[in-house]
């Protein structure tokens, strides 16, 4: 099968940051005028599709990338003084992926995995260490270090208690994982919610619960989850 790659080489400009206007713009197109606003070459795999729609003022070339490229599967990776742009799980993936290792300082490998769910393709570990190894590009890398960061952290343990009516089949898988994880215990007495993380407002899961009466706590953690 051929691997067909659009290269674009631009003599080279000075351009820190642009503003940025698209409508129903062709994804291809797009990355075809940032390459000509920022004046630095991007390699793009022809298998790219779809449409944006984005305003955006005085950004850099990588918040643009990430931007333009959110809620799809394409990911992109800075090369010497070239970018590449592709989908990861295509014949284009091995040149946009790093190699790249998350220290833990407050928790195990194991207990972060349930939130990095969405995320699991592209991350290594033993369950009992203290690293990740991540194999990403910029976008999803970013993406999976800002939760680690967020999740990841020292704190005052906080603890919330309610009998709950009942859990849907997937609220429940997921309650599970993150009870593996030391997030919620259960007792006769109902569930216990531990916040550990500061993600989860105890009041906001009391909003939830009188809002819903069905106690669906779970939600408060779908933020972390992109496109969920």
């Amino acid at each position: 099968m051929r691997k067909l790659f659009i290269l674009l080489i631009l003599l080279p400009v000075v351009l820190l940051s642009v503003d940025i206007s698209f409508y129903q713009t062709d994804l291809r197109d797009a990355l075809t005028q940032l390459s000509e606003m920022y004046g630095v070459p991007i390699i793009f795999s022809s298998r790219i599709t779809g449409k944006v729609t984005i305003e955006l003022y005085d950004v850099s070339l990588d918040t643009a990338l990430n931007l333009i490229l959110t809620g799809t599967s394409y990911d992109w990776v800075k090369r010497d003084g070239y970018y590449l742009v592709g989908d990861l799980k295509s014949e284009m993936g091995i040149y946009l992926s790093k190699a790249r290792v998350l220290n833990l300082k407050y928790m195990t490998a194991g207990q972060i995995a349930p939130y990095l769910e969405p995320y699991r393709d592209y991350v290594m570990f033993e369950e009992g260490g203290d690293s990740l190894v991540v194999f990403a590009g910029e976008r999803i890398f970013k993406k999976i270090k800002e939760i680690v960061e967020k999740v990841d952290r020292s704190g005052v343990t906080r603890a919330v208690l309610y009998r709950f009516a009942r859990f849907t089949e997937d609220e429940y898988r997921i309650v599970k994982k993150l009870q593996t994880a030391g997030v919620f215990s259960f007792s006769d007495e109902g569930l216990s919610f531990v916040d550990r993380t500061g993600i989860i407002a105890v009041d906001d899961v009391f909003k939830m619960i009188e809002a819903e009466n069905e106690g669906r706590v779970i939600q408060g953690f779908l933020p972390l989850m992109e496109g969920k």
